[in-house]
């Protein structure tokens, strides 16, 4: 087959054509884009000086309650609170009567005795200084029991924060100005055996009430139920004592029988085991239910959807042939369901509904309710929104959609984006819908703009908030966010007049087990959650509200009077954001919108999700990219956070413990405190670490990469001494450094792999360029010498392969086993021999490509036709190694994340050396085996189908998500964390089905290539 320039450029041109197509098509599917924030500024706020002794207050005689009142829980609580406050505080004990009766002499509190007018709103209350019967009294009026509640508890606070005797007697109206103040249930019923907590464990089920649920009749335990009860019970008061009015709960399915649907047993039938798991369900869990709605809570039940059990998916798939979510009848089998809810417990009040996050992170192991994300289009959402509706509607309930997504179909943007959220919800309307979203534009992270589709919109809106920051430590040091809480809270009233309320997280959030053992407010270290659960909750009362005075009231109740400790204490929460923003951010980094595969990235990302301290390429070459412009404030704030914890420390240094309320508090403050410090110190050192060793990918700088190997020296130890002091401690649990050594390991591989890739390269180039007949004119005969003009034929023109002489064993060696051995340390090189699954890919790849075309041609010069494909991959492998042998692996992943110039001139070598390298087989298989036109595409076809079938049976036998994952977690390409929450293949929407998508097309290709081939076939054959 003669040589044709002309053709040998064309096919050149097509190869630079293809490259460059799937450049853009790469550079699309990545889309980094850095965008500027518009971020919110954080309160700067101080202590007020120290204050004098508290003041004296005039003790109370009596607190006297409405007839009938004191076998009430709400009132006697309440009134017991108060009473006890005030008996600190006076060193006298008022008696707690109801009335009509005999009273005592002296200041009497007086609650609803029904002579004042009560604030319009029903769960407001005045106050109101009056003589009664001779006696001065202050008069406790409200239009409900539970404003009168709330009216005892606020004195309370009063009386135990310091209040003097004009200011504790003084008239005052107070009433809300949100209406539904909704929290989590905390840790009721979940477990406190510390030998069952996992941190290894990023499901995020919380499992409330999971160990008192029975496999088996009678399916509830009802001790450990009552036990919980009780737990229940005192966590209700509790958040009525802060001022909230809501509660919301886990579960839907397990109450519900779907007798409305069809005959009523086509769901579930008459004997069905699930009938008397739910009845005992309703009976036990609707007993708590039912004593939060007696106190005048709002009880709400929260659900993702799709919900699901085992029999009703059958059911769905029977009927619908699966999850029809966008068929309106699909979601009338809900609707029916929800009806049956509000009849058969009517205690409930309305039905939150998540559709942007499920699936197998909720899913309790053994326990087979569960959830789908199949919600994925705005007609579906609106079919379900509508149906929920009709039945919320018809029974006076509420149905609360959570805007919550995370970046899933259609709807995924809608909990940020302006025009989503309007494109989802615009077409759905109803007096009985509230929509909650949280606070912030993304998850509860610091550094985030306030949340721009809780600005607009007709429908009336909840905010949500956390108070066990998730992403910062779960509050086992300080992180003071209430602030933050009233600055989005102003801002958000300012410009959306449908602001209705609150619903706060005291518990909720992330994976429980991944952080410490904090069980809010019954087990563990709880007590930074209190601070932002009980100030936030006062803001809902009153968003304008003094944060400095609120947190001062928040110090006094927990801690007691002593003036040190309330100034101290409450300068110590005041500053508590700064060492958690320097520590845990790298700001120049997280001022910035971060746009990757589709998603908006964290602010925090080098911190991946929760506790895992990332190493992953694509994470900290963006890092590094976006920090560099300010690269030495980014080194030095983590250790200025190391410098504010230590300000703190002094801060409690100076408190005498003896004079808190409760001073066995003082050693887990000073603790907390000290596993800040630990771990803000190790983690700076690993910022300094990983960004110095960027900057010298990034400029060569020696000095850059000495004071990484002293920063990764420095980190080594401070990680060993973190591990060592709370690996194990449930309160202060050790951060996860998996991720960090894995992406580290490859860094301290780096400058090892440039010389081994430079040296591999020039072997590719001599054992390429010896066999060009200029060159082998110059040297003597030697063995090996056809073999290596068979490797530069193979590339140049292989049409000229049929004219070398026959190989001798020496010509096999260097024309095919030379080739394969550097091919194998070319990639192991690429992967800094850290990752078998890498190698087992290529050998998979280019070892069913070459081994299909020698088992098809084993006659036909098929070792003319081996080192043809051994050239034409030694010069493929040499494009990424090319970026490697510059400053390691590392080098190539950071030009490839950050640089699009890169990217494109990487992809496109490739795309003109594939191009190249199949034109070459198929010219040596048209030259030297012998092949026509059709017969040698044919072949080229089948190779192709073949590698596509084995490299999409491997994931399919393994798994898809586990096959990416153990890949990843060799490579560090993209975050380790991503397969501990949702999985790579959820969070990136890769099609479940790829494996077989390629083993099918694969089959194709090889069943195509094989057809072209029969023409040869039958031709040899006569």
């Amino acid at each position: 087959m003669k040589r044709n320039p002309l053709k040998s450029a064309l096919i050149a041109l097509i190869g630079l054509t293809l490259g460059l197509l799937l450049a853009g098509q790469v550079n699309s599917f990545l889309g980094i884009a850095y965008l500027p924030k518009d971020l919110p500024q954080e309160p700067r706020l101080s202590a007020r000086p120290v204050s004098p002794a508290t003041p004296p207050l005039e003790p109370v005689a009596a607190i006297v309650l409405p007839p009938g009142t004191l076998q009430s829980d709400l009132y006697a609580r309440a009134a017991a609170a108060l009473a006890d406050a005030l008996a600190e505080r006076t060193g006298t004990r008022p008696q707690v009567l109801e009335s009509p009766g005999p009273l005592p002499k002296g200041w009497l509190i007086l609650v609803g005795p029904g002579v004042e007018k009560a604030p319009p709103d029903p769960q407001g209350f005045s106050i109101t200084p009056r003589d009664w019967e001779g006696r001065p009294a202050l008069v406790l009026e409200s239009g409900s029991p539970l404003g009168h509640a709330y009216g005892m508890y606020y004195l309370a606070d009063l009386a135990r924060t310091g209040a003097d005797t004009a200011s504790f007697f003084a008239a005052r109206v107070r009433t809300p100005a949100l209406p539904h103040r909704l929290v989590d249930i905390g840790a009721v019923g979940v477990e406190r055996d510390p030998r069952r907590w996992d941190p290894t464990d990023y499901h995020h089920g919380l499992g409330a009430f999971r160990d008192a649920f029975l496999p088996d009749p009678p399916y509830v335990d009802a001790e450990t139920i009552r036990r919980y009860e009780a737990d229940f019970k005192d966590y209700v008061h509790r958040m009525i004592s802060y001022g909230n009015n809501g509660i919301v709960l886990g579960g839907f399915l397990e109450f519900v029988n779907f007798d409305r649907v069809g005959n009523g047993f086509e769901v579930y039938p008459a004997d069905s085991p699930y009938r008397q798991r739910q009845q005992a369900m309703r009976e036990h869990l609707g007993r708590l239910m039912q004593y939060a709605h007696d106190q005048g809570l709002e009880v709400v039940l929260d659900t993702d959807m799709v919900a699901l059990t085992p029999p009703l998916r059958a059911y769905f798939d029977r009927r619908f042939g699966g999850m029809a979510t966008e068929n309106p009848e699909f979601w009338e089998v809900y609707r029916l369901g929800l009806e049956e809810l509000f009849e058969t417990m009517p205690y409930v009040d309305g039905v939150m509904i998540r559709i942007g996050e499920a699936g197998a992170i909720y899913n309790i192991p053994g326990w087979d309710y569960t959830s789908a994300l199949e919600v994925r289009s705005v007609e579906a959402a609106q079919a379900m929104l509508r149906a929920f509706l009709q039945a919320a509607e018809a029974h006076g309930k509420w149905i609360i959609f959570r805007s919550w997504s995370v970046g899933i179909g259609e709807v995924g943007n809608m909990h940020v984006d302006v025009e989503a959220y309007n494109q989802v919800l615009g077409g759905v309307s109803s007096p009985n819908l509230l929509v909650s979203t949280k606070y912030v534009m993304g998850d509860f992270y610091s550094y985030l703009p306030l949340n721009p589709t809780l600005a607009q919109g007709a429908h009336d809106r909840l905010i949500e908030m956390q108070h066990r920051l998730e992403f910062e430590g779960f509050m086992a040091f300080p992180d003071y966010i209430a602030p933050m809480h009233q600055v989005a809270l102003q801002a958000f009233r300012r410009t959306n007049p449908h602001i209705r309320g609150l619903w706060q997280w005291n518990q909720g959030g992330g994976p429980p087990h991944a952080g410490p053992m904090s069980l809010y407010p019954f087990y563990g270290f709880w007590l930074w959650i209190d601070a932002n659960a009980w100030v936030t909750s006062q803001l809902a009362w009153e968003p304008d509200a003094d944060p400095v005075a609120l947190t001062e009231m928040w110090v006094r109740r927990t801690f007691g009077n002593d003036p040190v400790t309330v100034h101290n204490m409450t300068e110590l929460l005041l500053r508590s954001r700064e060492p958690v923003l320097q520590g845990l951010y790298i700001g120049p980094f997280a001022r910035q919108r971060v746009r990757a595969l589709g998603l908006e990235t964290t602010p925090m990302m080098w911190i991946f999700e929760w506790d895992i301290v990332d190493g992953s390429s694509s994470v900290l070459s963006v890092v590094y990219d976006i920090s560099k412009e300010d690269l030495e404030g980014a080194i030095g704030e983590g250790f200025q956070a190391v410098e504010a914890v230590r300000r703190m420390q002094a801060l409690v240094q100076e408190i005498d413990p003896s004079t808190w309320r409760q001073p066995e508090l003082y050693p887990k403050v000073v603790a907390s405190l000290e596993y800040e410090a630990n771990l803000l110190e190790t983690l700076a050192w690993y910022r300094r670490a990983f960004l110095r060793y960027y900057q010298w990918l990034d400029t060569g700088d020696r000095a850059a990469f000495e004071d990484w190997q002293t920063a990764w020296a420095h980190f080594q130890e401070k990680r060993a001494e973190h591990l060592a002091r709370y690996e194990g401690d449930l309160d202060f649990p050790a951060y996860n450094f998996f991720s960090a050594d894995a992406g580290m390991a490859h860094a301290v591989r780096g400058p090892a792999m440039a010389w081994l890739a430079r040296l591999f390269l020039l072997v590719t180039v001599l054992l390429l360029l010896l066999g060009a007949d200029p060159v082998l004119r110059l040297l003597p005969d030697f063995p090996g010498r056809n073999g290596l003009r068979a490797l530069w034929a193979g590339w140049t023109d292989p049409g000229g392969l049929s004219g070398i002489p026959r190989f001798a064993p020496v010509d096999n060696l260097v024309a095919l086993g030379l080739p394969v051995l550097v091919l194998l340390l070319d990639h192991l090189t690429v992967s800094s021999f850290l990752s078998p699954h890498y190698i087992w890919l290529m050998v998979v790849v280019m070892g069913t490509f070459a081994g299909v075309l020698l088992a098809l041609n084993r006659r036909a010069g098929a070792r003319r036709v081996g080192s043809a494909l051994a050239a034409s991959l030694m010069l493929w492998s040499a494009v990424p190694l090319t970026p490697v042998a510059v400053r390691g692996p590392l080098f190539l992943w950071y030009c490839l994340w950050t640089r699009a110039a890169f990217r494109t001139a990487l992809i496109t070598a490739n795309g003109l050396v594939g191009v190249w390298m199949l034109w070459g087989v198929y010219r040596t298989l048209r030259s030297v085996a012998g092949r026509s036109r059709l017969g040698a595409l044919g072949h080229i076809l089948v190779a192709v189908g073949g590698v596509l079938v084995l490299a999409g049976a491997v994931p399919a036998l393994m798994g898809l998500e586990q096959a990416i994952t153990r890949l990843n977690n060799e490579m560090a390409v993209l975050p380790l964390g991503l397969s501990l929450i949702l999985g790579i293949v959820t969070h990136l929407d890769i099609p479940r089905a790829l494996p077989l998508m390629m083993m099918a097309m694969g089959a194709a290709l090889a069943l195509v290539g094989g057809l072209l081939t029969l023409p040869d076939v039958l031709r040899h054959r006569s």
